[in-house]
């Protein structure tokens, strides 16, 4: 991300990429800084309507909402997830 949290056409172009390259057999993690970042971006892919599932953890959300999103990821063959520091634990297999 670029200073201030803000995204850009730059910060999107990999996952483009990814998708153009894979379609849909992808899955997508991407790390953010913040849970301001993190929901930002989320709301950004799901507005882009890619064809796949994004779901976002971070602190924002509760433990329940984080603890779901990330099971539900896990399961899933393709999708993005989007998240802050609090996903970035041992044992956190994907």
């Amino acid at each position: 991300l670029h200073p201030a949290n803000t995204l850009s056409l730059h910060d999107a172009l990999p996952i483009y990429s990814e998708q153009a390259i894979h379609g849909s057999a992808m899955k997508i993690m991407a790390f953010l800084p913040t849970a301001r970042a993190t929901g930002l971006a989320a709301a950004l892919f799901k507005r882009l309507n890619l064809g796949v599932e994004v779901w976002e953890i971070h602190s924002r959300k509760s433990q329940s909402q984080r603890n779901a999103a990330a099971e539900t990821f896990k399961l899933a063959t393709t999708g993005i997830l989007f998240s802050s520091d609090v996903t970035c634990v041992p044992g956190g297999h994907f």
